[in-house]
């Protein structure tokens, strides 16, 4: 996801982090989901889609603050 992001393929970059969120939530991982959250909401801002991006976005402040800064450090 990170690296189709950063190649500026961005279609391929939501659909990788939508199957990463997809399996988060099957597993029940919820550090997987909170980097799949942010990557996905990061991609929708940069495309420009800024309500799909705060949507996604919210749904990562809601996840536990701790995984958060563990799994992406300080935001």
């Amino acid at each position: 996801m990170y690296q189709r992001r950063v190649a500026g393929d961005y279609d391929a970059a939501l659909k990788f982090g939508q199957e990463a969120l997809t399996i988060a939530r099957t597993l029940g991982d919820r550090s997987i989901e909170v980097v799949a959250t942010y990557y996905l909401g990061d991609t929708h801002n940069i495309r420009g889609e800024y309500g799909e991006a705060a949507k996604v976005l919210e749904r990562n402040i809601g996840l536990d603050g701790k995984l958060r800064t563990e799994r992406l450090g300080r935001l």
